[in-house]
């Protein structure tokens, strides 16, 4: 199902490095290798739970997963077959990566259903809630759209003002002259604007 919801969480990818993903979020590897690319599609984050037990109609596949408590007594009470499956399922639709929270350890079977279709294991001794707000911060950041303006970005008394307009018409030299009275130049000509969230970066 393509909806108007998933292209827009995929209309901008970002790919990284797992290493740097997991120094940025104080994660560790428990399956993949720092070295690996990691892509991101989306700046949401997801629990796994309903897919993990059968409902299937709409899953964000893009997303990062976190496992929780709740996903974790879950599985425990599957038996084995039905539990590789369920897993099966999850790790068969190329998430970009799993996180157990908590510090909860992934199961062996969990561990080599992982490997056999490469889906990067990470570990986190937060809280859930608190993981899944960090993640969605960093992707956030990573995410957010980004724009050249043609322009110059002052600090003046602690606020940033952009100068823009039409070549030519003096913006580098109404910048010389704030400089001149003690404000200070950011950027010049090419200025890079990030959108995160509602903040200008």
């Amino acid at each position: 199902m393509n909806t108007n919801k998933q292209m827009l969480e995929e209309a901008i990818v970002e790919t990284t490095k797992l290493g740097e993903f997991c120094r940025q979020c104080e994660l560790e590897i428990l399956v993949g290798d720092k070295d690996d690319d990691i892509t991101f599609k989306s700046v949401l984050v997801n629990r796994p739970g309903l897919f993990l037990a059968g409902f299937e109609d709409y899953f964000g596949n893009v997303r990062v997963q976190v496992i929780g408590y709740a996903e974790y007594y879950y599985l425990a009470t599957l038996q084995d077959d039905i539990k590789e499956k369920a897993l099966t399922r999850l790790f068969n639709q190329k998430i970009p990566c799993i996180i157990y929270a908590r510090g909860i350890k992934p199961t062996k079977m969990e561990i080599d259903i992982a490997k056999q279709y490469g889906i990067p294991v990470l570990l986190s001794d937060m809280t859930t809630t608190w993981l899944m707000q960090e993640i969605s911060a960093y992707l956030d950041d990573l995410l957010a759209p980004i724009e050249v303006v043609h322009g110059s970005l002052l600090d003046i008394n602690g606020v940033g003002v952009l100068l823009t307009g039409t070549s030519g018409m003096g913006k580098s030299e109404t910048a010389i002259e704030l400089i001149n009275r003690g404000h200070r130049i950011i950027a010049d000509d090419a200025v890079i604007v990030k959108k995160v969230r509602n903040d200008l970066v």
